[in-house]
């Protein structure tokens, strides 16, 4: 191969490498490389049947709980309804969905009053027990139901969250305690990539 050929095939290789926008630098954990963390049909807060997949064009972020939990719950939705507001204009354009670990009590109308203290654009969802199980295993979300002291009903859960992408995969996981500051910073990143 002649020296023109080589510096030719270099160029191009150049030429292609600064067209491409750089790989973003998350500050939450990057798990895009998984395989698990697939589609999913449930029922939201009020009443309907949405897919995941019905979201595609907005990064979601997914948060399981329930709406009777003593501790993380409350505290992770209030800091998401924070990130929302720190996206300013970009808001609408991520999505906070908010999965029940609890069917048997969760339901829609239960939901929508939980999730309607946070922020009006967040999204409750549900389903069957089945189903529920389903969803939960896919995410590797961990649940133990127990008795509290005043024999209310508990459910230990895991307390991080799942941020989906435009193209409605699974790219990143935020641990609890993640600061505000970097899930606003990774929801930027993503909403800048193309769908």
């Amino acid at each position: 191969m002649s020296r023109r050929s080589v510096a030719q095939i270099l160029a191009v290789i150049l030429l292609v490498t600064a067209c491409s926008a750089p790989a973003p630098q998350f500050k939450t954990t990057d798990i895009s490389t998984v395989e698990w963390g697939k589609d999913f049909v449930l029922t939201t807060h009020t009443g309907e049947r949405k897919r995941l997949s019905d979201f595609k064009g907005k990064p979601v972020v997914l948060f399981f709980g329930y709406t009777n939990c003593p501790d993380i719950c409350g505290p992770t939705l209030a800091k998401l309804a924070e990130v929302t507001k720190k996206l300013n204009g970009t808001a609408n354009q991520a999505q906070v969905i908010f999965i029940s670990v609890d069917p048997a009590h969760d339901t829609p109308f239960q939901l929508a009053k939980f999730v309607a203290t946070f922020d009006q654009s967040f999204i409750g969802m549900t389903g069957t027990p089945a189903e529920i199980a389903v969803v939960t295993q896919d995410y590797k979300i961990a649940t133990q139901h127990k008795e509290g002291a005043d024999h209310t009903h508990l459910i230990d859960h895991s307390g991080g969250a799942f941020v989906i992408d435009r193209k409605s995969k699974l790219r990143l996981y935020i641990k609890e305690g993640t600061p505000v500051a970097d899930i606003v910073h990774d929801l930027r990143a993503l909403l800048k990539e193309n769908t």
